[in-house]
């Protein structure tokens, strides 16, 4: 039997990253400075609090699903306990993995034993990916993309 399951980004999904969004506007991005910062981020409230309720009150298993590089994860580990984010498996992208497609075929991989019953995800180009693969994607707008949003939190 598979296992009822949700995913979260972390970035612009749990992680308010907009302070070290200043990084990565510009000509050069300097993506060193802005993972230096993740214990920075504030955390998305709302957000949490559906997580809990998932996690606490649905007996999910909640998977969080980062782009972040595997070389933060200590930080990103200390910033989970800091804030007290209950979850059964953090996936980070491998250091030099810079494949579009990685987090489908991270998803494809936990569909095999997870029943995948909501994906929470801020990336428009990602978004897009999960609705065309018919996932059920429940989209986050906690990242400005370069446009005018309504921002959560």
């Amino acid at each position: 039997m598979k296992v009822d399951s949700v995913v979260f980004d972390l970035d612009g999904v749990l992680a308010n990253n907009s302070g070290r969004q200043e990084y990565l506007t510009g000509e050069v991005q300097d993506w060193k400075e802005f993972y230096l910062r993740v214990g920075e981020d504030e955390v998305y409230q709302p957000m949490l609090n559906l997580l809990d309720m998932m996690f606490f009150d649905m007996d999910y298993e909640v998977v969080i699903l980062t782009s972040r590089p595997t070389t933060n994860r200590s930080r990103t580990l200390a910033w989970l306990s800091e804030h007290e984010i209950n979850f059964d498996e953090l996936i980070m992208r491998p250091k030099d993995n810079f494949d579009p497609e990685w987090k489908v075929k991270e998803i494809k991989k936990l569909k095999n034993d997870r029943m995948i019953h909501y994906i929470f995800e801020d990336s428009p180009y990602e978004i897009a990916l999960f609705r065309a693969l018919n996932w059920p994607i429940i989209p986050v707008l906690g990242t400005d993309y370069g446009r005018e949003v309504i921002r959560i939190g």
